[in-house]
Formats: structure tokens, sequence, C-alpha cells
């Protein structure tokens, strides 16, 4: 007979080699979650940089536009103030004023709702990467948790099958009727 052969016909080797195999099994599944939820916190902490990157750029981009927007008011004013000078009415004149009191205002609402959209936009990046931080911490918690319990499991698997692999005496410790315990 070959080393396989008594391998094989071996119950007690057989029952040893799928113990280990199946707590094996067991620990590489542990790992592997872990490994997951290591890589889903590194993953969600990329999105929640580059959440923040983009309100950051929402930010700077509503102020750029903003600052158009101020621009083109100031352009209208003095579009404003130099077709009335052309004219030979005079910048005190009440309808000149109210004119460019209203360009005014409406340059200002302008620029105010330009900077309002950007901070909101940033906003609402910003709680963007606050949640996909939080997710990717609960993701990492869980695996760790998940990843634990398969290391108890083949620790459990493992000392299943060295109870199986023991002798009756061994797992039920004698004592029966009739035995010498060698407690006397």
């Amino acid at each position: 007979m070959s080393i396989l052969d008594d391998f094989l016909s071996d119950p007690r080797s057989l029952n040893r080699a799928g113990t280990g195999l199946q707590a094996g099994g067991q620990f590489m599944g542990g790992v592997s979650h872990i490994q997951f939820g290591i890589q889903s916190r590194q993953a969600a902490e990329f999105q929640a940089a580059q959440l923040r990157q983009n309100a950051n750029n929402a930010l700077a981009s509503s102020q750029r536009h903003a600052e158009d927007v101020d621009l083109q008011a100031k352009y209208i004013a003095s579009a404003a103030l130099a077709t009335a000078a052309a004219s030979g009415g005079g910048a005190s004149d009440p309808g000149v004023v109210s004119i460019m009191a209203r360009n005014a205002a409406e340059g200002a609402y302008r620029r105010s709702v330009a900077l309002y959209e950007g901070e909101d936009r940033a906003r609402e990046l910003n709680l963007s990467a606050a949640a996909k931080e939080y997710e990717g911490k609960n993701v990492l918690a869980n695996s760790v948790l998940v990843g634990g319990a398969q290391f108890v499991g083949g620790g459990t698997t493992l000392l299943k099958g060295a109870a199986k692999d023991a002798s009756l005496y061994q797992r039920f410790g004698g004592g029966g009727p009739g035995m010498d315990t060698g407690d006397s």
C-alpha cells in the first residue's frame, strides 16, 4: 500500500485533515473580511477627499462668478452714467439715480446668489464626504467583527476536531461503573 492509500483508509487522518482544512478556510475568511473592511474604509476616505476637493472647487467657482457679476454691475453703472452725461442729463437726475440704484441692487443680489449657490453646493459636498467617512468606519468595524467571529469559528472547529480524534476515555474521562477513578 502507498502512503496515500494508508492516509485515505485511516478515518482519524481524514478527520484531522478535514478539520484542518475547515479551520483554515474559516481563518482565511476572517482575514478576507478584515481586508475588505480596510479596503472599504480606504475607498471611502478617498471618495471623501474627492468630495471635499469638489466642495472647495464649487466655492472658488462661485466666488469667481460673483466677481464677474460684480464687474458686470460696475460696467453697467459706468455705461449708465456715461449715457446720462452724453444725453445732457446729470448724474444727479432722479431718473438716472433710480436706474443706477436699481442696477446696483440687481448686481448685489446676483452676486449674493452666486456666493450662496457655491456655499450651498460646498456644504452638500462636505456633508457627503462626512457620510462617506462614517460609512467607511462602519464597514471596517463590521468587517472586523465578522472576521473575528470567523477566527473564533476556526478555533472551535480545531477544538471539535481534536475532541473527535480523542479516544472515548480521553473524551469522557473514564470513571464509568466499576472503574477506579484514582480519587481514593
